[in-house]
C-alpha cells in the first residue's frame, strides 16, 4: 500500500494529473522519488505522438512548435519553473549563501526572474523550430526520454546531495526517503533508458547520456559553493535547464 502511496505522491506533486486525494505520511513517501520520473514517461509519450503526427504531416511545423512548448506545461504545471525563476532571482542578488536562500522562499517574482526566463524560453522554441524542419526517426524517438532522463538525475541528486536547509519540500522528501532503495531504482532506470536511447539513436543516446552525468557533477559543485546544498528550488532550476540542454543538442545533432 505505502508503494502505491508513494507513486500517488509522486505523480499528484510533480504534474497536473488528477490522483487520489489523501492525508499524506512520512511511510508514504518513502518511495515516491522512485516514481518521479513517471511523470516523465508520461510526458514523453505524449511528446512522441506529436513527433509522429508530425513524421505524418499531420500538424504543421508551427502547430508542432505550440504543441510541444505547451503541452509540457499542461501535463507538468509550473512548479520546475518556478523554481527556475526563484533560483534566477537570488543568483543575480550577488548576495552572501544564507540571503539567496531567503530570496527563494520569498513568494514574490522579481524582474530578473521575468528576464532569466526569456532567453531559454527563445532557444526552447528555436530548438523546437530546428527540430520540426529537420527531425529524423532516431532523433524522434529519443526525444522523449529528455524528460525521463531529467528527472532520473533530478531524484538522483535529492538522494545523494547534501540540502542546503533543514525545512522545505526537498528536504521532507529526502528525509522520508528509503534511500537504499531510490539509489537502486534510479541507477536501474538510467541502465534501462540508457540501452533503449543507444538502441534506438546510438549518437543521441550517448550524447545525452554523457551530458546528463556531466551536468549532475556541475550541479553538485555549483549547488554547494553558491547555496551550500541543494533546495527544491535548485531542484527545479537544474531540471529545466537539463531539459534545454538536452534539447538543444538533440536541434545540433540533427543536422548531422
Amino acid at each position: 500500500m505505502s508503494v502505491f502511496r508513494s507513486f500517488i505522491i509522486a505523480v499528484s506533486m510533480y504534474s497536473r494529473i488528477p490522483m487520489p486525494q489523501f492525508a499524506w505520511k512520512e511511510k508514504d513517501m518513502r518511495y515516491a522519488i522512485c516514481f518521479f520520473p513517471v511523470v516523465g514517461v508520461i510526458t514523453g509519450l505524449v511528446q512522441y505522438l506529436l513527433n509522429f503526427c508530425l513524421e505524418k504531416e499531420f500538424l504543421t511545423a508551427w502547430e508542432y512548435v505550440i504543441a510541444s512548448a505547451v503541452v509540457p506545461l499542461l501535463i507538468i504545471g509550473g512548479i520546475h519553473l518556478d523554481g527556475f525563476m526563484d533560483v534566477s532571482d537570488a543568483l543575480h542578488s550577488y548576495a552572501p549563501a544564507e540571503k539567496k536562500l531567503e530570496i527563494m522562499k520569498d513568494p514574490h517574482i522579481g524582474a530578473f526572474a521575468v528576464i532569466s526566463l526569456l532567453a531559454p524560453g527563445l532557444l526552447w522554441i528555436g530548438a523546437l523550430m530546428e527540430l520540426s524542419v529537420h527531425m529524423t526517426k532516431g532523433i524522434a524517438a529519443a526525444m522523449p526520454f529528455i524528460y525521463v532522463l531529467s528527472r532520473i538525475f533530478s531524484g538522483m541528486a535529492l538522494v545523494w546531495f547534501p540540502a542546503a536547509r533543514k525545512d522545505g519540500l526537498l528536504y521532507t522528501f529526502a528525509s522520508a526517503a528509503h534511500k537504499k532503495t531510490v539509489r537502486i531504482t534510479l541507477i536501474c532506470a538510467t541502465v534501462f533508458c540508457g540501452c533503449i536511447l543507444l538502441w534506438l539513436s546510438p549518437a543521441a543516446g550517448l550524447l545525452l547520456l554523457l551530458f546528463c552525468l556531466g551536468f549532475l557533477a556541475f550541479y553538485r559543485v555549483y549547488a554547494m559553493r553558491i547555496f551550500g546544498g541543494i533546495t527544491g528550488d535548485t531542484e527545479g532550476w537544474f531540471l529545466c535547464l537539463e531539459e534545454l540542454f538536452m534539447l538543444l543538442l538533440l536541434a545540433v545533432l540533427v543536422r548531422f
